[in-house]
């Protein structure tokens, strides 16, 4: 259910095999973000389908992006000092990707799903 950009997953092995980052690091990145889907997934079996699930999908997939922006942001200041121009901007523009879909996803959230799913009685939107 999460929303990902298959050119910035294509950048990230590149990053990683760039600053010599070992095959270990990148295997924990992958095993948080398969943590993170593991959540979304018990939240779409655990709740009927309306607004609640709806906010914690977007909860979900908000956490995606803070850990993008995290790992990117890193990559994309590492990349500057070592003076690797080319992959800093390619970095930058990931960032900047990833902090526009988070924005877009928090303007969701804030304006209609989260008033929404306030007013709903989320005892009987959570599956037994």
């Amino acid at each position: 259910m999460v929303f990902v950009n298959p050119w910035s997953h294509q950048l990230f092995p590149f990053a990683f095999g760039l600053f010599l980052v070992r095959p270990n690091a990148v295997a924990q990145s992958v095993a948080q973000l398969q943590g993170i889907l593991k959540e979304v997934d018990g939240l779409i079996k655990e709740t009927d389908i309306g607004v609640v699930r709806n906010a914690g999908i977007i909860a979900a997939e908000q956490k995606v992006k803070h850990y993008e922006i995290a790992t990117y942001g890193t990559l994309h200041a590492f990349a500057k000092t070592l003076g690797e121009n080319k992959a800093a901007n390619l970095l930058a523009m990931t960032v900047d990707k990833k902090k526009k879909t988070d924005a877009t996803l928090t303007g969701i959230a804030m304006s209609t799903i989260n008033k929404q799913a306030c007013k709903t009685d989320t005892i009987t939107n959570i599956k037994a």
